[in-house]
């Protein structure tokens, strides 16, 4: 039996000649003669079931290499068709792209060509008594410029949301008076881009349930918002030529959201395109969009916790009439106060497009005392231009608050900075405006290094954190410094609240100081007497 177990074990190798001689080795070695005969027979019939088996893996090989041969195939065609297909895809996504830089290129050219018309003819005017006469037109210039900057801004963090990298900033604000001042620079932008007229009228709405209101106070992502309600009037006022465009407040619902509304009597919106509106670049008429559009409207209210979505619409009729358009959006947030003064309704005074020139008047009266004088101002920036414009606004709230006495230093880097601030360290009357990168002057340090080295110094002035980037804003702040303008500057009123919280009530940093040695950077970098305070 283990002799025959030998066998078996050879043949189960898949070599019959082996087998057969190794039978017939066992047939001479041991004269097995009377056993002949049964060893042929088993010997015959092994070898039958040997050519049964190999016939049988001949065949299964064939049909194995042909099924090869055609998986082989079918992959090859179908790398074939996915290399057609993101050819495919990839000349149509440059075609969108080329679409959308035009878009964009020919929406911007909307609003900075008349800015570019307006600035040429106050340059070239050589009549002084133009300049005043003017004044509108600039201010117009102004407000396009700021819708360019933006736009631009605009695109900066959606590429942010969509990498997963925004971080939204809750703020405190009066939203009547932002949608005010949306509403404002929304109708500036559609009297530039119409030839100085419109038959278009931008309101703000309330709710039933505010009645008589004159602040609203709350609390949100405003950059979000300010994303949100700009889109959706922008979109309103490309489409609307005659009646009304209004941006409503409806409160607040039960999950912790503000909603808003944004209805416009316009052409409407096609069928066609309805359910498009948020998913891809949407056109509407002859007019083209700047890129952001609706779609972006949607990844805003998103990251801001909230939704937009399309109430209703319908198309005007052959004679241009009957048409209206309505969005509704919500972003997380609450309300905080409301104060009752008067009548919205009133025709004798309109508050949600109050006089400038008259707030800034009656600011002056009432708030003499409130700013200190004799304020040292260290502005530090790498751009003249960006220097220039915090310049300026502090000195319209030195002159709106009747301070006087207030100095003003520039600095190109960081570096240059520090031997001015290190004397001013110990004195409560001052101000400095820090930016993030002065590396276009040759500077080294960053503002991130500037604002841990002044905590290590106890300093006790107002640190301003003036970078274009929010992210480094809110690094700023985690580090010590008091408030963020960001870029573009804050505006005066914004500027002018926030000083008089600070040298009233001395805010502490929102940040904290840092242990040990206050350097930043190499040693060599930080002045003499930095480790003057720890």
């Amino acid at each position: 039996a283990d002799l025959f177990v030998d066998a078996l074990l050879l043949s189960m190798e898949g070599n019959s000649t082996a087998t057969e001689r190794y039978l017939i080795f066992l047939e001479d070695e041991y004269q097995m003669l009377s056993l002949g005969s049964v060893i042929d027979d088993a010997l015959f019939d092994f070898r039958e079931s040997l050519e049964v088996v190999y016939d049988e893996s001949r065949v299964e090989t064939f049909y194995v290499s042909i099924s090869s041969a055609s998986f082989a195939s079918l992959c090859l065609v179908l790398l074939f068709l996915a290399i057609f297909r993101i050819i495919g895809e990839s000349d149509s996504a440059l075609a969108a792209q080329d679409k959308l830089a035009r878009q964009q290129a020919h929406e911007m050219r909307n609003l900075y060509a008349p800015a570019i018309h307006f600035m040429d003819a106050f340059v070239e005017s050589t009549d002084p008594n133009d300049y005043y006469s003017m004044k509108g037109d600039m201010r117009t210039a102004l407000h396009l410029l700021k819708e360019v900057e933006l736009q631009h801004q605009s695109r900066l963090d959606m590429y942010k949301i969509l990498r997963g990298r925004y971080s939204g900033r809750t703020e405190t604000f009066d939203v009547l008076q932002f949608l005010q001042n949306r509403v404002k620079a929304e109708d500036a932008v559609a009297r530039a881009t119409r030839g100085g007229e419109t038959s278009v009228t931008f309101t703000v709405g309330l709710g039933l349930e505010f009645g008589k209101a004159e602040e609203i106070q709350v609390q949100t992502d405003l950059y979000c918002l300010n994303h949100i309600v700009s889109n959706l009037l922008s979109n309103a006022r490309k489409h609307c030529y005659v009646g009304k465009v209004v941006v409503e407040f409806k409160g607040a619902d039960d999950q912790g959201r503000l909603l808003f509304s944004v209805l416009d009597e316009g052409v409407g919106i096609p069928n066609e395109i309805r359910s498009k509106l948020f998913a891809t670049e949407v056109v509407t008429g002859d007019l083209r969009g700047t890129g952001l559009g609706l779609p972006s409207t949607a990844l805003f209210a998103k990251a801001a916790g909230g939704y937009v979505r399309l109430v209703d619409t319908r198309l005007q009729d052959e004679s241009g009439k009957g048409g209206f358009t309505e969005f509704e959006f919500a972003v997380a947030g609450r309300i905080i106060q409301m104060s009752n003064v008067f009548d919205l309704e009133s025709p004798d005074t309109d508050p949600l497009c109050p006089d400038t020139e008259a707030k800034e008047e009656d600011d002056a009266t009432t708030a003499d005392g409130d700013i200190p004088d004799n304020v040292t101002v260290v502005i530090i920036d790498d751009s003249a231009i960006n220097r220039t414009c915090i310049l300026r606004s502090l000195r319209r709230v030195v002159n709106i608050a009747g301070a006087d006495g207030w100095t003003f230093r520039q600095c190109e880097t960081i570096e240059q900075a520090q031997p001015v601030l290190e004397p001013l360290a110990d004195i409560v009357h001052t101000i400095v405006t820090i930016d993030e990168n002065c590396d276009s002057k040759g500077g080294k340090l960053t503002g991130t290094n500037l604002v841990s080295w002044l905590v290590g110094l106890q300093f006790q002035g107002l640190i301003v954190s003036a970078s274009g980037d929010a992210h480094m804003g809110q690094e700023h702040l985690h580090l010590g410094a008091h408030i963020a303008w960001g870029k573009p500057i804050a505006s005066v009123d914004k500027i002018l609240e926030q000083l008089r919280a600070h040298f009233n009530h001395r805010p502490r940093r929102g940040g904290t100081s840092i242990g040990g040695a206050a350097s930043i950077g190499s040693s060599a970098a930080v002045p003499r007497a930095s480790t003057k305070k720890h």
